[in-house]
């Protein structure tokens, strides 16, 4: 039996009538008194609690719950994520409070239906005799994920594909299926180095794997090989969802998420190092060059004596956010060389000099955005030497945080450009004047500074 806690009734009618066509037991209350009596009473074996931030009962209700029955799977419907917001709270901490998922409310009925038909019938089925589907499907509804960065935890939330050639797939994991690490050794044995889930599942994926490595960056000292793997994993996920399905409120502040967890692994024994020695080993794509300049950024943070937490925080979200003006210039414009057109005004040039101001108007809406992450998106191509733009600003009048950005974009540029490591490519360039008069010099000594 189900019993549903929300606020909404047409919303708990809805739901009521949608579970019992479905030949679902279910029990409507909608304040958390009635609910705690239901629970003391009859044996339930999932409550949907609706939350928001005008009843804080609800965040009781979870906590009586997690004390008196921690078996009863508790599943949180929230009507935006702005409820998360005004609560104050994240979803991994209402995750720690005892719920097993957190989901909206507008794509609730559809997903909790066939959640909790695996959750009561125990329909869970477990992975050992690995059944395949062949499906036929538009590569372009697919995202994919290197099998070296995939991680997950016991349930999978999305289907989990194989590609066979151009538009075929075969379908590894369902839904709600128990996961296995063996599962993936399996394929990766037959030589398979990509996953695959569809298009319309990578923020789900982002979301989980996101909070599966917050528990695995809180508990561990150290930062292993894997986890290494899963945040670059994690950032090109994070990209590719921007890229394709635009700048959204929810990947906003799942961004949010990943920055925390970008910040913990470089705070971890040895963090950066792994990071860096991972680096020659991963796949570099068109999304590397954020991944290097969240950590190029922490390296001279770290080294700087008025930083911070907080800055250091700060330049990671600005790194993963700086290039957003990209999706609103051509492809043409997009790829073109800043190097060798630096000092020309061709049609390319002057377009992909608008980048900065374009993605500094695309955060603009969105308030909890800081104002400092929003200068450094916008004046991360200022140089101290007056030649950089969009504003062609020059020494203090930059801001101090984008002048650490800007070195190390350009540096991550350079590194991917030249496909050279970064300390082949630090001793190159500390010996170009042309090159290093564009940077502070405060921020350049504070990287080498990191590297000895």
């Amino acid at each position: 039996m189900v019993l549903v806690c929300v606020s909404d009734k047409e919303f708990g009618k809805a739901l009521g009538d949608e579970l019992e066509k479905n030949d679902r037991k279910n029990t409507i209350v909608y304040n958390s008194k009635d609910a705690e009596y239901e629970i003391s009473k009859k044996q339930y074996r999932a409550v949907l609690l609706g939350m928001h931030a005008s009843d804080h009962q609800g965040i009781d209700l979870l906590k009586y719950i997690k004390l008196n029955k921690p078996s009863l799977k508790v599943i949180i419907v929230l009507n935006s994520h702005q409820d998360l917001h005004d609560l104050d709270m994240t979803k991994e901490q209402l995750i720690n409070l005892g719920a097993i998922e957190v989901i909206l409310k507008d794509e609730a009925l559809g997903f909790l239906l066939q959640y909790l038909d695996s959750l009561l019938d125990g329909n869970l089925i477990k992975n050992a005799e690995m059944k395949e589907e062949k499906v036929v499907a538009n590569d372009l509804d697919f995202s994919s994920i290197s099998i070296d960065d995939f991680y997950s935890e016991n349930i999978l939330m999305f289907d989990l594909y194989v590609r066979l050639s151009k538009n075929k797939y075969i379908k590894v994991f369902n839904r709600f299926e128990y996961f296995s690490v063996e599962s993936i050794k399996h394929y990766a044995r037959k030589g398979v180095d990509k996953l695959y889930l569809k298009e319309k599942d990578r923020l789900i994926y982002i979301q989980n794997i996101n909070l599966q490595l917050k528990k695995v960056l809180k508990k561990n000292q150290a930062l292993s090989r894997k986890s290494a793997h899963m945040i670059k994993g994690l950032v090109d996920s994070y990209a590719e969802e921007i890229y394709f399905n635009g700048l959204k409120e929810e990947t906003l502040i799942e961004g949010k998420e990943l920055c925390e967890n970008i910040y913990l692994a470089l705070r971890r024994e040895s963090g950066i190092k792994v990071l860096l020695e991972n680096f020659e080993n991963m796949d570099v794509n068109s999304n590397t060059h954020i991944f290097l300049t969240a950590i190029f950024s922490s390296i001279i943070s770290k080294n700087l004596s008025w930083t911070g937490k907080i800055t250091e925080k700060y330049l990671i979200e600005g790194s993963l956010l700086h290039d957003l003006g990209m999706l609103k210039i051509s492809d043409s414009a997009r790829k073109v060389n800043i190097e060798e057109n630096e000092k020309k005004q061709s049609f390319e040039m002057i377009e992909y000099k608008k980048h900065p101001s374009l993605s500094f108007e695309m955060l603009r809406p969105f308030s909890f955005i800081s104002e400092q992450v929003k200068q450094i998106v916008y004046q991360h191509h200022e140089q101290v030497n007056g030649t950089g733009f969009p504003l062609g600003l020059s020494g203090i009048k930059i801001f101090p945080l984008a002048k650490i950005i800007c070195f190390a974009s350009d540096f991550s540029k350079c590194i991917i450009r030249r496909k050279s490591t970064p300390m082949q490519t630090l001793k190159s360039v500390i010996h170009d004047s042309n090159f290093i008069s564009k940077y502070d010099p405060e921020c350049i000594e504070a990287f080498i500074k990191g590297f000895n």
